[in-house]
């Protein structure tokens, strides 16, 4: 707003005085209201919303000093310059600790310089709302920022983080900002440390910003991989203390799909030395396998050729899983629900659950997991999944099984308990392991890899946990639900 179509109320119990102010702030183009005292001012205040006050001291019915006691539970008010005849010290004090902005002494000897005073007054405080806009605005953005933003106590307390918080950690800033060591609790017990450390090192003289690759833990146990920025600490903006900011970016997509890519090189090197190795291997097994009946025919009491046959048979069996395992998967892509399919199979597998006394607990109560896939190749991959856990966990163990989608993935976790983590991780997926398991995860992993996804193990405070990663339907949010499959709970 142009100061000059500003509207000023004047309020004081001399009329004249009203008047020839009024006259004066109306040829220099500003419009004004009159209030004989400070009740009829407040009723002014909610008509017009004036702009700017001019302020008697003392008036009947409420006085200057009242009104201002008034304006000070009023939401925004505008400024107020207060004119009165005694220019004692202890009026101007008060009336500046109550919140005036400039005090002109009666009688006003010039009215350029109450002209000015006004303009002065209309100027800072449309400084002050914009000042207070752009705050409103930075704190709305960083809040919305799709990061975590903090600042963090030498003890590391937090003494900010955004609201982001919720969705990463599924906590709000109020717990967040009220336990101690919070932001350091998150991160994964193996990464604990190095989070402590950096940290340590922005408040110990660091010259610029620390960076540390790290992974955090969700509230349902799966890893979230991240990059940690620390800013060196500076002092906190009230004086007490230093404050270190710092950002959390969430790369897990990132990371998973960079994996993938991985997994199908690997993949990709895998089959063509299965190929080559199951193509040398057959030949030669098929003429030790028939030299071995020949001998056995001759010889029925000789039991090494029933040894030579018997082996022959495990490497034809094992020549049999590479080719299976080599076979390119036929699919017939649907939109469903992984909760849906994740049912299915614990309904099918019910009696090696009960047979073992397992419990499986379910939960599908998060964002749905939609995608688009066959839901027989699905269903294989989800078997081995559970299968896989049910001969490893103890019996009478609990297992957990959770679904859920974020912005780009579809994601199921098989979780059981786990004394001691596997030493060599990709040795579950390999097709040379007997596992006796049906498709085995070896098979899992390759139709999950097929299906444009990924198959992963991890161990994660005394628990395994498998996790399949697939594209999510692309049409997951507008279609809603899909139609050949729920995602309920089992």
């Amino acid at each position: 707003m142009s100061p000059k179509a500003s509207l000023i109320l004047i309020v004081d119990d001399d009329p004249t005085l009203r008047e020839s102010v009024a006259l004066w702030l109306s040829h220099t183009g500003y419009r004004t209201a009159q209030a004989e005292n400070g009740r009829q001012a407040l009723l002014a205040m909610k008509e017009q919303r004036p702009d700017l006050i001019l302020l008697d001291l003392r008036m009947p019915v409420l006085d200057g000093f009242g009104f201002l006691a008034e304006l000070a539970h009023v939401a925004d008010p505008p400024p107020v310059v207060v004119i009165s005849g005694r220019g004692e010290v202890r009026d101007v004090v008060e009336s500046f600790r109550r919140g005036a902005t400039d005090f002109i002494v009666k009688p006003i000897e010039s009215y350029e310089l109450l002209e000015h005073a006004a303009a002065a007054a209309l100027t800072a405080a449309e400084t002050r709302r914009r000042m207070l806009r752009a705050e409103a605005r930075y704190f709305e953005l960083v809040q919305n920022l799709p990061l975590l933003v903090f600042a963090l106590r030498p003890d590391l307390t937090l003494e900010f983080i955004n609201k982001n918080c919720r969705a990463m950690f599924g906590q709000s800033r109020a717990t967040a900002l009220a336990a101690p060591g919070w932001f350091v609790e998150q991160a994964h017990a193996e990464d604990r440390q190095a989070v402590r450390e950096v940290i340590g090192r922005a408040f110990s003289g660091a010259s610029r910003p620390l960076s540390l690759d790290c992974r955090f833990l969700r509230p349902d146990g799966t890893v979230m991989h991240g990059i940690l920025k620390i800013l060196p600490a500076t002092q906190a903006p009230d004086g007490d203390g230093m404050l270190a900011e710092g950002l959390l970016f969430d790369i897990t997509d990132r990371v998973e799909l960079e994996r993938l890519m991985v997994q199908q090189e690997k993949l990709k090197t895998l089959g063509a030395v299965s190929a080559e190795v199951a193509h040398e291997i057959r030949n030669p097994l098929f003429a030790i396998a028939g030299f071995a009946k020949r001998l056995h025919d001759r010889l029925p009491e000789a039991h090494e050729t029933g040894i030579i046959l018997a082996e022959a048979a495990r490497l034809e069996a094992l020549v049999d899983r590479i080719r299976t395992y080599l076979q390119p998967a036929d699919q017939h892509p649907v939109c469903l629900g992984m909760g849906g399919a994740v049912g299915q199979v614990l309904q099918d597998l019910g009696p090696e659950l009960k047979g073992r006394d397992i419990v499986c607990r379910t939960d599908f109560s998060r964002a749905a997991a939609v995608v688009e896939e066959d839901p027989l190749l699905l269903g294989q991959v989800v078997t081995a999944m559970v299968r896989h856990a049910v001969a490893q966990m103890p019996r009478g163990g609990t297992m957990e099984v959770t679904a859920w989608s974020d912005d780009a993935f579809s994601r199921l976790t098989v979780a059981y308990p786990e004394a001691h983590p596997a030493r060599e991780p990709e040795r579950l997926f390999l097709p040379f392991e007997e596992s006796g398991l049906g498709p085995g995860l070896a098979l899992a992993r390759r139709l999950a890899q097929d299906m444009g996804g990924s198959l992963a193990y991890a161990h994660d405070a005394g628990r395994a946990v498998f996790t399949l990663t697939l594209p999510l339907f692309r049409h997951a949010h507008a279609s809603g639900q899909p139609k050949d499959a729920s995602d309920g709970a089992s």
